[in-house]
């Protein structure tokens, strides 16, 4: 499967500011992950993600500005995290924006690695076709 490099909601397709402030490309990857905050434990799954966060649905309305504890089902590493946007998702999910608090953890795996590359590779020609 072909991953998606999703253009931004808060800017036009191929800002690359948006890209340069948050350091990698988000992938269409979905993973299984939990969120812990406060008494409230959830599974769920990322819909984006990157080097340093991801976008997550979730049934929970966490507000913006709130640390959470993050899970990857799939390795078992634990993260950090800080719910950065809440948007409105499917069927009457929330969509929750999460920023790790220490960037470069590798929280993804090499399979985010992959589809990152494959992204970019996508990407780059994309780029060149245009011109």
């Amino acid at each position: 499967m072909q991953p998606e490099k999703t253009p931004d909601p808060g800017g036009p397709a191929g800002d690359d500011s948006v890209e340069e402030r948050r350091g990698s490309s988000r992938v269409a990857f979905r993973v299984p992950v939990q969120l812990a905050w406060g008494d409230s434990v959830e599974a769920s799954y990322t819909v984006l993600v990157n080097e340093s966060g991801g976008l997550v649905e979730s049934d929970l309305r966490i507000p913006a500005g709130e640390d959470l504890e993050l899970t990857n089902l799939q390795s078992g590493q634990r993260a950090q995290a800080r719910v950065v946007a809440v948007r409105f998702g499917d069927r009457q999910r929330f969509r929750l924006g999460l920023a790790f608090q220490d960037a470069g953890t590798g929280f993804w795996g090499t399979q985010y690695q992959a589809a990152a590359a494959a992204a970019a590779r996508h990407d780059h020609w994309n780029r060149f076709i245009r011109r």
